[in-house]
């Protein structure tokens, strides 16, 4: 366990970065997904 130069934890920043990048990827990947769902349901709708 590495501690940083102020004291605090260096690899369990990295962790809870890496923890908070990964929910960011799996977000954006719930918008595009919803968003297709709702150009599709559009498109259905308007014929």
């Amino acid at each position: 366990m590495k501690k940083g130069g102020d004291g605090f934890d260096v690899d369990d920043e990295y962790g809870r970065f890496r923890r908070r990048q990964r929910i960011h990827r799996y977000h954006l990947i719930g918008y595009a997904v919803s968003a297709a769902l709702i150009l599709i349901g559009m498109l259905l709708f308007w014929r």
